[in-house]
């Protein structure tokens, strides 16, 4: 059993169940890799309210909202999902910015392999073009924690932005590797998707393989993903930044492989360091910022979320994309919103905007992001309020 999943008597189970008219039996926690689908169970089965689940879902699913699914996995088990009309387990979802959390496993899965020295090599080693230049003392960790101090703007609003220009033109690595610095390295944090996009290049040169390959063959292959299509440019580079699509279960899958610390289906498919340094506080100038992974003490762009406890960590992307991990309560949430994946191979040849893939506020292509009412945290306290055991 994983470090970590609580164990529960049958004795104490049988009190959990006691006070419903003929309960459901209180399951145990299991690894979820010993089974090759999610084991759907009752809610009460693993001590959650279905009254209080009501709610949630109620709240979710308000058109204004925009939801396209909510899964719900508690000790393994999947205790809830609910699609928007017209969806299902089988529909796609897309990652936005939850995509930067699954580069930064893949990356841990290089340093356990050996593929890559280690989290303090020099961006040089990825990058020589950089060798002489001001830019040459960045590490692999500045990287990570966004603090690579290359001037760079997020601003999704304006066109000329630099993460527009990335989204909107052929080639996003070239611009990124082109930025010039604007504070020295590892001394200012910055949300930056070019700083995740340079870790397309840093996991080819150190595997020979793109980031999507490695994630089929080490991550949706192992944790028997259904179906997993990460975006690239024309020139094989993986968006590293963004752009996974794959149905809510399989999202959930990955957040369950974070719950039980790298470890699925009885064996150490990720180091339960890694696991442990990503989602934990390791930024400057933001004291909830892991590598590429929010906790609930973050601050400026991913907020918090006090509803959930303080160990919480998250995945976040633009339009509350979330896939949320609960070490307290063995438990996992995943949040997509509106989806309508483009008609074509996940190929972005002329930029994401010409694949027709985009995320809300950047061009006029239908929103997707809830409107002013919707509140993360107010989805995350009903599902905690569901929580009886």
């Amino acid at each position: 059993m994983p470090t970590g999943v609580r164990h529960l008597s049958l004795a104490a189970a049988w009190m959990l169940g006691s006070s419903c008219a003929n309960p459901p039996d209180r399951v145990l926690p299991i690894d979820s890799g010993d089974l090759a689908e999610w084991r759907k169970v009752d809610p009460a089965a693993v001590g959650l309210d279905s009254s209080m689940l009501a709610l949630a879902r109620s709240y979710a699913f308000r058109p204004e909202h925009h939801t396209q699914s909510v899964v719900i996995i508690r000790d393994g088990h999947l205790a809830a999902e609910w699609y928007a009309e017209g969806s299902g387990p089988e529909s796609f979802a897309t990652s936005w910015s939850v995509g930067k959390s699954f580069a930064a496993i893949l990356v841990g899965l290089a340093i356990d392999s050996g593929a890559i020295s280690s989290i303090d090599a020099p961006m040089t080693t990825f990058v020589p073009e950089w060798s002489g230049t001001d830019r040459a003392d960045i590490t692999l960790r500045d990287v990570l924690t966004m603090a690579s101090g290359l001037d760079w703007s997020e601003d999704y609003s304006d066109f000329n932005s630099d993460v527009a220009r990335m989204v909107l033109e052929a080639n996003p690595l070239a611009i990124v590797l082109a930025q010039p610095v604007a504070v020295p390295r590892g001394q200012r944090w910055y949300y930056s998707s070019g700083d995740s996009m340079l870790l397309s290049r840093v996991l080819e040169r150190a595997t020979g393989k793109p980031a999507e390959q490695l994630a089929q063959e080490q991550l949706a292959g192992p944790l028997s993903m259904s179906r997993f299509e990460w975006w690239k440019d024309a020139g094989n580079n993986t968006y590293t930044f963004c752009c996974i699509d794959a149905p809510a279960r399989d999202f959930a899958r990955f957040g369950q492989l974070l719950l039980q610390r790298g470890s699925w289906g009885g064996q150490s498919l990720l180091s339960s360091a890694w696991v442990d340094a990503a989602t934990s506080a390791q930024a400057p100038g933001n004291p909830g910022y892991g590598y590429q992974f929010w906790t609930n003490q973050a601050t400026a762009v991913g907020g918090n979320w006090p509803s959930l406890p303080e160990s919480t960590y998250f995945a976040v992307g633009v339009d509350e994309q979330y896939i949320a991990v609960i070490p307290e309560l063995n438990m996992v949430i995943v949040r997509n919103g509106t989806y309508v994946k483009p008609d074509r191979p996940p190929i972005a040849d002329q930029g994401l905007a010409i694949a027709g893939l985009v995320p809300d506020g950047l061009l006029p292509t239908g929103s997707t992001a809830p409107e002013d009412s919707w509140r993360a945290d107010e989805l995350f306290r009903l599902i905690r309020a569901s929580v009886i055991d």
